[in-house]
């Protein structure tokens, strides 16, 4: 069923080409399509860190390459003129575009971090790291996103 439902949101993003009247709500549609399934793939991880779920070494590194592989698909969403709409994105990430991209490259780079470390890693050695993708998330968050 998951399977289903992440198939379904990828090929919904493919399309959405064919649907978006502009470029800007195109770039909309696709990062937050690319959010969505980032915050599947940690939210699963998240269950484990927080032992709501069974700790599955090979799930978590499963879903930790998924989120840094979906994590450098983020870096070409974001064209001026996509902060109107749609969108949580606040005006405040073109004004500020350096410290926005050095925060998402921060992020990404989290994101890999922590599926190397998954490579190998025990319950106990991956929660450090799973808290500091966290805060990654969070610091981009509170500057650039609305709630």
């Amino acid at each position: 069923m998951k399977r289903t439902l992440i198939s379904a949101v990828l090929l919904l993003t493919l399309l959405a080409p064919a649907v978006a009247a502009t470029p800007e709500e195109d770039a909309i549609e696709r990062r937050h399509a690319i959010f969505e399934l980032i915050a599947f793939n940690v939210g699963t991880m998240g269950g484990m860190v927080r032992e709501k779920i069974p700790f599955d070494q090979t799930e978590f590194k499963k879903r930790a390459l998924n989120a840094a592989f979906m994590a450098q698909m983020l870096d070409e969403h974001w064209p001026k003129g996509s902060d109107k709409g749609g969108t949580d994105a606040k005006p405040d990430i073109w004004e500020n575009e350096a410290d926005f991209r050095a925060k998402l490259k921060s992020f990404q780079d989290q994101a890999n971090s922590l599926y190397k470390a998954s490579k190998t890693g025990t319950l106990e050695t991956l929660k450090p790291e799973f808290g500091k993708l966290i805060e990654q998330c969070k610091g981009c968050h509170d500057q650039y996103k609305a709630d």
